[in-house]
């Protein structure tokens, strides 16, 4: 075949394969698949992997069913593999099988490694660290690999975490995405590095950053960008930031940006950049909008614009019929109530009918509740029908009521019931429904049991092959 053009010799071979026949008709489609596969472009890759799985049979498609297993990008990898697997059967769709549970499996056990860390006494944890370094750092898919180092470094000290963030950082700037989800996490995985960066590194990612700013036409996710690197920005940038954040259509991403950068001006600065925040909210119409923005907004104000919020907020409450949305905005604004504001918070939840939203609502307000209050909270808690939701609040109530005993033998009840219904689910299912929940941590259940299950942990996820039950 003669034609240079890599996108053109595709399309060709693309339409003439339906016209021919056996071997020919395998060495094309064989051939359109390479080219497929060469592509530097991902989201050209996956758009033309899309379209040609419908003609792939025999060994092109095991071909391709194996280069889909090699892929670095998790990304990729899962848009190339769902398209792949309505076309497989018999023994290909039992491989299909097994590479599904290793992506989902092998990556539950890695982060319930992680999150059992911080729950286990000083000699424990110190082990449990190493091997999760280890673990971690043997990981190939660079995405995968970068995400669990980002929650592994708070964790780490000494060389160990120099170890950790040097291979997180040069991963990450390594990386070139220009498609959305692969810019959106190369730029995640930046900002949360930035805290355990040196001065030099960090300098190197608000440019790297600030480069690819005009890029990003989303404004919520520019937004949430920069609110979380303004900590870092020198005098030039909070300038050039403050200037995006006024001509910022969307009202959230531009109230996220202002309450940020409020904390890098002078008084004055702070209050008069506020109080404008404050009066665009006020003029927004739609009430489920302007109650949440509120929400945002009314920590950062002084005691008048705050009392000013919240009264807002309480005599509009009942025009929202979204229980989410309300929810989410009381969880705001709840460590600010106090005595008839707190009670009125506490009553507008109470009456809320989604278990979850409700179970959520109440581990929030936990830590604010006293006396009579917290009395009325865990008399809800105990009334939600089902039980792992119940146990979840149950815990956030843990550390302020005087019997724990009680409550916690209730939890590990709880615990014990939902885990026997777990016993024919696959192992990922149950680290992911458990392990990576704060229910397992003291004082439900002791130190020295929980480095018990993380032993038992690594001892069957090192021992067994990931399998569907």
């Amino acid at each position: 075949m003669k034609i240079q053009d890599k996108g053109i010799r595709f399309r060709a071979l693309e339409k003439l394969a339906p016209s021919l026949r056996g071997e020919q008709r395998d060495q094309a489609l064989a051939h359109a698949l390479e080219l497929i596969l060469s592509a530097k472009d991902e989201r050209t890759r996956v758009e033309a992997f899309v379209e040609l799985v419908p003609q792939l049979k025999g060994e092109p498609l095991k071909r391709a069913l194996d280069a889909i297993e090699d892929l670095k990008d998790a990304w990729v990898r899962m848009r190339m593999f769902a398209a792949l697997v309505p076309q497989l059967s018999g023994d290909l769709l039992e491989q299909a099988l097994q590479i599904a549970l290793d992506m989902r499996g092998e990556g539950a056990y890695r982060r319930a490694l992680i999150a059992l860390v911080p729950r286990l006494e000083s000699e424990q944890r110190t082990q449990l660290l190493t091997y999760a370094l280890e673990v971690t750092l043997a990981v190939t898919d660079e995405q995968e690999r970068i995400g669990l180092l980002t929650q592994l470094i708070p964790h780490l000290d000494g060389q160990q975490r120099n170890q950790a963030i040097t291979n997180a950082y040069a991963t990450t700037m390594a990386k070139t995405d220009k498609a959305f989800p692969g810019q959106w996490f190369r730029v995640q995985s930046l900002v949360a590095l930035m805290p355990y960066l040196s001065d030099e590194r960090r300098d190197e990612v608000i440019a790297n950053v600030w480069e690819i700013v005009p890029e990003l036409v989303n404004e919520n996710f520019l937004a949430q960008v920069l609110a979380a690197l303004v900590p870092y920005f020198s005098d030039k940038y909070l300038g050039q930031v403050h200037q995006l954040a006024s001509s910022m259509k969307d009202k959230k991403a531009r109230t996220l940006l202002f309450i940020a950068l409020a904390s890098r001006f002078s008084l004055e600065q702070r209050d008069q950049m506020l109080t404008g925040v404050l009066e665009n909210i006020l003029g927004e119409a739609n009430e489920q909008l302007r109650i949440r923005l509120l929400a945002m907004l009314a920590p950062q104000l002084l005691e008048k614009q705050r009392i000013q919020a919240l009264t807002h907020i309480r005599e509009s409450a009942g025009l929202v019929a979204d229980e989410q949305a309300l929810a989410e905005a009381l969880g705001m604004v709840i460590p600010l109530l106090t005595g008839k504001q707190l009670q009125w918070a506490l009553q507008a939840v109470l009456t809320i009918s989604n278990q979850w939203v409700l179970s959520a609502s109440l581990i929030r307000m936990a830590p604010q509740l006293h006396d009579k209050a917290q009395e009325q909270a865990i008399q809800a808690t105990l009334s939600i029908k089902d039980e792992w939701l119940r146990a979840n609040a149950l815990a956030a109530f843990l550390p302020n009521v005087s019997d724990q005993s009680f409550y916690s033998g209730l939890i590990r009840r709880a615990i014990v019931n939902i885990l026997a219904s777990l016993q024919k689910q696959p192992l990922q299912n149950v680290l992911q429904y458990f392990l990576t929940n704060n229910i397992f941590s003291p004082p439900v259940l002791s130190p020295k049991i929980l480095g018990t299950i993380t032993a038992h942990i690594i001892e069957i996820c090192q021992g067994w092959h990931w399998q569907w039950s």
